[in-house]
């Protein structure tokens, strides 16, 4: 029984061992990912997480763990993704949202971030999933797209306002207005610059913010408007841009030496920009906004020179309003700067690395950039004039394109599949794409800008993640069917190996020796009418099969994306089998030869070299497992002819004892035998007396139990003895048999661990019991003395033998707690030590030492005249 709790032990050991070593890989793989990956517990305590979470939280992956996200980040943060992880726990699927966060430098970045159930193997929620990925810099090139579009639709507005318009002010007005809202300002003004005859400039107001509070301010701004206000002091923040022809900007305006105040009942200025307004070298006016949420910028005001070319221009159409000529030349050159506008809006776009295209409303190209064209594997000019769905058909992608149209609402999408039906190589691919509407004068939708990222490799390492997940799982969920039948373990692996390559059907089997043969366990049902595995497998020669054999014949993997098309091994499908469009088959080999064959059929998409790894992944986790019951079944086997030995041998004993009373000479020897031992046992006895004293009476019943351990390991070696007709025995096979009977005696949640070692000898029939009761003594003074003190360690014990000049040693060692120093010392013997020494003087006419080493240790001389030899 002892022995049985050992190899449980070890069986237990082994399945941790491959638990950490499927853990270890899947931390590998999380932290091969430049996304944050992280998992919480239901209360939304991190779990786990990988190298790059950690770099953006500032700690290490131990610090993390345990902590919540009010540890991590601010309470305005944490309350936020606390709030993401309920709405998808309580949704039960998995939620992508966009999170704003804080790397430990200050920046702040927009994470894309999709959440998960996270379920235990028993398919229990245990917490949350979650990976993110930066997508700022995509999230900025949108929003840039999207205010260049609204400022060129600004534009066109204005133009057009002022071409059907005689009056200018609405026009004016309609420009600051869209001006305020494009930089988020809270008030601003439009003044043109003109000059008194002696050159000293002024401005004159054309458009200002309506900054009134009541009835009478109202009042106020509306006489300040029919006045045309001028202002004949520049020596301000408004009025320097006019002076010094430069961009004038403050973000500390109260306290800029330049500013020279605001007048009674204005609102206070936190921030300003001003910004002169020219055509060709001449300043014709300034625009000016104030009070924007964290201030302006340099990258403002260039951004916005086209808009303020346009101001230009419409301002010096005004003046030159009295001529028709000169307001065409206005007007010629505004477009101008709307052309050049335009040119520098497609330059930008031509160098990113985002895919644009832009199309009319009946979704013909009129431009694409380099970066669409390319992944196209097109020229750019290949794509004008043709129509976007006749060259990539899609009815559902159609009428997102049209309800754009039909309703002039921007659309945008995140990692939506999409297959190259004139590239099928490339299998689905994953983008996040927008459509924006341009509108024209009139608000209707006269072309659409189309914009696209490419994140197949994004979601290919979600999937990844995903998969490695799902095959830990079923791992898993295999090492919890080890007393399972083979039925029920290939009815598991099959249907794991459908799933992760999202097939429909399947087969798993395994080879026999010669790799002639291949037994099937599991077939998909459905897959042949009247040809399903229910109870009994099905075996299939090799030779004789047709294309799916053909993995085993080149002993290589075999994939058909187009199953129809000839094949050299083809001998066509059963009757009943469905049709094939796709079939993948993998060998797996052990050891040099392949064991096992597993088959998928009708992926959704095509089959590849990603496949091909899954499988033998998985299939190398669940080899270990066979192997490992394989195992456990020829032990058990094993145990079952050991008893079935043992009593064959207590029969031919006891056939042998017979056979003895009626030959008298052999009659003479067992007898012989027999009366050795029993004056063997009379000695005990006495000796046993001789060391109880009379206050320890009370402990003579555990003496007695010693002794009959004694004289049950001269039996054992008496009736290995009779069973080879006294012949010599192996001193190895003596050690292994003495040390099986004191496993019996190893106390419950006790290990001793056995070896032996070194040179192996003959031991004559003569010796062979005294040496058997010396072991017993040794192994038997182990347990007593080295296991109590080692708690839940466990005690090696080594037997090791070697040749000397002197005849054969014998040298015994555990790993206890070695003898007391007055053992050693002072010659204070037990009992068995007294015997052990007795036994090796007198009966094997040698010497024995004690000492310590790393626990105890018996060095035994026995004598030459012992008779022991080396084995032949």
């Amino acid at each position: 029984m002892a022995a049985s709790a050992n190899q449980r032990a070890e069986q237990r050991a082994l399945g941790k061992k491959q638990y950490q070593y499927a853990l270890s890989l899947v931390e590998a793989l999380l932290n091969s990912i430049p996304d944050l990956v992280f998992y919480k517990d239901e209360d939304g305590a991190y779990l786990g997480c990988n190298s790059e979470f950690a770099l953006h939280v500032g700690r290490t992956v131990e610090e993390i763990v345990g902590k919540t996200d009010y540890d991590l980040y601010s309470k305005e943060d944490a309350d936020a993704f606390r709030r993401n992880d309920r709405l998808m726990l309580e949704g039960g699927a998995p939620r992508r949202n966009e999170e704003w966060i804080s790397y430990p430098d200050g920046r702040r970045v927009l994470l894309d971030t999709l959440k998960a159930p996270l379920f235990d193997p028993g398919g229990d929620l245990i917490g949350v999933v979650g990976i993110s990925r930066d997508i700022t810099e995509r999230k900025q090139m949108e929003d840039d797209l999207r205010m260049k579009s609204r400022l060129l639709d600004a534009v066109r507005e204005a133009q057009s306002l002022y071409i059907a318009q005689g009056d200018p002010r609405p026009v004016f007005d309609a420009l600051l207005r869209t001006l305020i809202s494009m930089t988020d300002s809270e008030f601003g003004f439009l003044d043109e610059v003109l000059h008194d005859r002696d050159g000293t400039p002024y401005k004159l107001s054309l458009s200002i913010s309506n900054i009134a509070w009541d009835s009478e301010s109202e009042a106020l701004y509306e006489q300040l408007r029919a006045r045309n206000l001028q202002f004949r002091n520049l020596n301000n923040l408004a009025g320097l841009p006019a002076l010094i022809e430069e961009p004038v900007i403050t973000n500390d305006a109260p306290h800029d030496p330049r500013a020279g105040g605001v007048p009674a009942g204005h609102p206070p200025i936190r921030s300003f920009m001003g910004l002169p307004v020219r055509v060709g070298g001449e300043v014709l006016g300034v625009i000016g906004v104030a009070n924007r949420p964290g201030g302006y910028g340099e990258s403002m005001a260039l951004f916005l020179e086209p808009y303020v070319s346009a101001c230009a221009s419409i301002i010096q159409a005004v003046r030159l309003r009295s001529g028709e000529r000169e307001a065409v030349d206005a007007l010629r050159e505004s477009q101008a700067r709307l052309a050049e506008f335009n040119q520098i809006l497609s330059g930008v776009l031509e160098h990113t690395h985002m895919m644009a295209v832009f199309l009319d409303p009946h979704f013909n190209f009129v431009w694409v950039n380099r970066a669409y064209a390319a992944s196209c594997k097109r020229e750019p000019d290949y794509f004008p004039g043709r129509n976007h769905f006749e060259l990539y058909p899609h009815a559902e992608n159609q009428a997102i394109f049209q309800r754009v149209v039909d309703t002039g609402e921007p659309f945008f999408v995140a990692a939506r599949p999409f297959e190259f039906p004139d590239q099928p190589e490339r299998g689905v691919t994953w983008w996040d794409w927008s459509l924006i509407p341009v509108k024209d004068e009139a608000g209707k939708v006269a072309g659409l800008v189309f914009t696209l990222v490419e994140v197949t490799e994004r979601k290919q390492v979600e999937e990844g993640l995903l998969r490695a997940y799902k095959q830990l799982e079923a791992l898993w969920k295999i090492a919890s069917l080890v007393e399972a039948d083979s039925q029920a373990i290939s009815d598991h692996i099959l249907a794991t190996l459908t799933e992760m390559t999202d097939s429909r059907y399947g087969f798993f089997g395994y080879m026999n020796d010669d790799e002639a043969v291949m037994t099937i366990h599991s077939w998909s049902g459905g897959a042949m009418k009247d040809c399903q595995i229910v109870d009994a497998p099905l075996d299939f020669v090799i030779s004789e099969c047709g294309v799916w054999a053909e993995a085993v014949r080149q002993r290589a993997p075999l994939i058909l994306n187009d199953f129809a098309a000839p094949h050299r091994g083809k001998r066509g499908l059963p009757a009943g089998h469905v049709a094939l469009r796709n079939l993948l088959v993998v060998p797996f080999f052990s050891k040099g030869k392949i064991v096992s064959v597993a088959a998928v059929g009708n992926k959704h998409g095509t089959y590849g070299e990603a496949d091909v790894r899954q499988i033998t992944a998985f299939l190398s986790g669940i080899q270990n497992l066979v192997e490992r019951r394989n195992a456990e079944e020829a032990l058990r086997r094993s145990e079952i002819e050991y008893k079935a030995l043992a009593k064959k041998n207590e029969e031919l004993f006891g056939q042998a004892r017979r056979d003895a009373e009626s030959k008298a000479i052999l009659l003479h020897e067992v007898n012989h035998r027999v009366k050795n031992n029993l004056m063997a046992v009379s000695g005990l006895l006495h000796a046993q007396q001789r060391f109880v004293r009379e206050d320890l009476r009370a402990d003579f019943q555990e003496a007695m139990k010693t002794l009959a351990g004694r004289i049950e390991a001269m039996a054992m070696a008496h009736s290995m003895l009779s069973a080879t007709q006294w012949e010599p025995l192996a001193l190895s096979r003596l050690c292994g048999v003495i040390m099986k009977m004191v496993f019996e005696l190893v106390p419950e949640g006790r290990r001793l661990i056995y070896a032996f070692s070194g040179a192996d000898a003959n031991i004559p029939a003569v010796t062979v019991n005294s040496l058997a009761l010396l072991l017993f003594e040794l192994a038997t003074n182990t347990v007593k003395h080295a296991l109590p003190d080692q708690g839940a360690m466990p005690v090696y014990v080594s037997i090791k033998g070697r040749w000397t000049e002197r005849g054969f040693a014998i040298e015994y060692r555990d790993t206890g707690p070695g003898y007391p120093e007055a053992v050693l010392t002072s010659g204070q013997v037990s009992l068995g030590l007294y015997l052990v020494r007795t036994l090796v003087t007198h009966d094997l006419r040698g010497e024995v030492s004690l000492r310590n080493d790393s626990g105890a240790v018996v060095d035994v001389r026995i004598g030459p005249d012992a008779g022991i030899r080396p084995m032949r």
